[in-house]
């Protein structure tokens, strides 16, 4: 993090870590007996993934986010002793690493994957032993994400021995809790779920989290709540 002598500073940017760790231990409370997760993409909302990452883990946080397989290499460096009880997940799945695959598995990180093409690529490349990947569903976003139609096909044997840690999708209009999209969204997340037993569910982000259907599921992955935002604008 580039900074200036103070006195040359035109502002001043104060960080309380403490803050930090105490709004994961607030959500973490909130959705138990789920487990709560800590998106720290784009450099950890800005405050650094070398200082926010350590304290969230202190605070006893062992499921991470990033967007990119970057941060998630720093995420791993930044989490010291405490990387080996920890999952990192990348959001932009493997076309995030150069070497796809061969990068993740070397890294211990997993891929989110959302398309047919990089579920073949990890069924073909994917050694025996390596860390399960996640599955994104599209339920609504139209961002990342298999459509749960695609999913239920490509899942159909249920016999296919794919291992897999995490199935999650994401919401639209969490911050809305009149939306009807929001009751769609889990409907359609909730349809989906049999195809997976026995896989960690997650749906809620920060707002999520307070929704009236309060849809904790397995895990939440609250963001810019932890660093501040308000979930209930």
């Amino acid at each position: 993090m580039h900074s200036v002598p103070l006195a040359e500073a035109g502002a001043v940017l104060t960080v309380d870590l403490d803050a930090l760790a105490s709004n994961w231990r607030l959500l973490a409370e909130r959705v138990r007996p789920a487990m709560c997760a800590a998106v720290v993409k784009a450099d950890a909302y800005g405050i650094g993934i070398e200082r926010a990452v350590p304290a969230l883990a202190k605070a006893g946080c062992r499921v991470f986010f990033t967007a990119h397989f970057s941060e998630g290499r720093r995420v791993s460096q930044a989490l010291g002793a405490y990387v080996r009880d920890s999952k990192i997940y990348v959001l932009n799945g493997l076309m995030s690493a150069p070497g796809g695959v061969t990068d993740f598995v070397r890294a211990g990180l997993r891929p989110v994957l959302s398309s047919s093409h990089e579920i073949g690529l990890w069924r073909r490349m994917a050694p025996a032993g390596a860390p399960a990947p996640g599955l994104q569903i599209d339920t609504g976003m139209n961002r990342l994400g298999l459509a749960p139609e695609e999913a239920l096909m490509l899942f159909s044997n249920r016999e296919d021995t794919m291992p897999l840690s995490l199935v999650m999708s994401h919401f639209v209009a969490s911050e809305e809790p009149g939306n009807a999209l929001n009751a769609a969204q889990i409907a359609a997340f909730a349809s989906i779920l049999p195809r997976f037993p026995g896989v960690p569910a997650s749906i809620a982000n920060s707002s999520g989290i307070f929704l009236p259907e309060a849809p904790a599921l397995d895990l939440v992955r609250p963001g810019y709540a932890l660093y501040g935002g308000n979930p209930t604008p």
